[in-house]
């Protein structure tokens, strides 16, 4: 029975495969009862009580021994299965809360690094600093980048953007940022300010190194401001941390 579904999956594919189809091939590894019937069945059965996949994380393991036909080997599988999805979504949700230059740092490296040629990257956020879309906003060669910022800011205020912390990576290995980078970063502080954004942070990646432009007080009478918007998390947690380049 297993391998029938193992063989179906690489077939046609598990995204081709309907929501109950695949809690039958997860209980097909666990479940005692070797019948496909009513293999068949519990994996309906397990469909339409979770009401396919949207009560997945949120499920017990009472709950699911309590399902006729469930064994509590079984139940335990799919429960552990349950968690790691869950501890999945918490870990991306945790990812994309910018609240301070070590979360955003970490967050613009897993895109950035790697790349052979200069991108510019805004991150768009909401109020409570968590990253609503992170979108391309200008791309250079092994040098440099095509960024105008009158051009970018004009991009965001169209896309109804309000708070952006920006990020380019630097091709050459060192993060540390040049006079252009800094002269190119005070105009764009200048032009949000006059389109009415807030710009938290300008973030410089250079492979799993960073520096946070803010942190580092390059952004100049807009310092103040930005240590009111641009809160760390609260102590113990790890992302209140500067980044190590300074």
């Amino acid at each position: 029975m297993r391998e029938e579904l193992l063989e179906r999956a690489r077939k046609v594919g598990i995204p081709l495969f309907r929501d109950e189809d695949i809690y039958e091939a997860l209980l097909s590894f666990c479940v005692k009862e070797k019948d496909a019937g009513k293999l068949r069945e519990l994996g309906k059965r397990l469909f339409v009580h979770l009401g396919g996949f949207e009560r997945l994380t949120d499920v017990t393991l009472e709950e699911l021994k309590s399902l006729k036909g469930m064994d509590e080997g079984s139940a335990l599988f799919i429960y552990l299965m349950a968690q790691i999805c869950k501890r999945g979504e918490e870990q991306r949700e945790r990812a994309r809360l910018l609240t301070g230059p070590r979360a955003a740092g970490r967050f613009f490296a897993s895109k950035l690094s790697g790349l052979d040629h200069e991108v510019t990257m805004a991150a768009c956020l909401t109020d409570e600093l968590r990253c609503a879309r992170c979108e391309v906003v200008a791309q250079g060669d092994a040098f440099s980048t095509e960024a105008d910022p009158y051009d970018i800011v004009g991009q965001l205020y169209s896309a109804g953007t309000r708070t952006v912390i920006l990020a380019h990576n630097h091709v050459t290995g060192d993060p540390q940022p040049s006079r252009e980078d800094l002269m190119v970063t005070d105009t764009l502080l200048r032009s949000f300010k006059r389109a009415g954004l807030v710009l938290l942070d300008h973030i410089i990646v250079s492979g799993d190194r960073y520096v946070s432009l803010a942190a580092n007080g390059h952004f100049l009478g807009e310092e103040e401001k930005i240590r009111e918007i641009y809160r760390p998390r609260p102590a113990g947690d790890g992302d209140d941390e500067m980044p190590e380049e300074v």
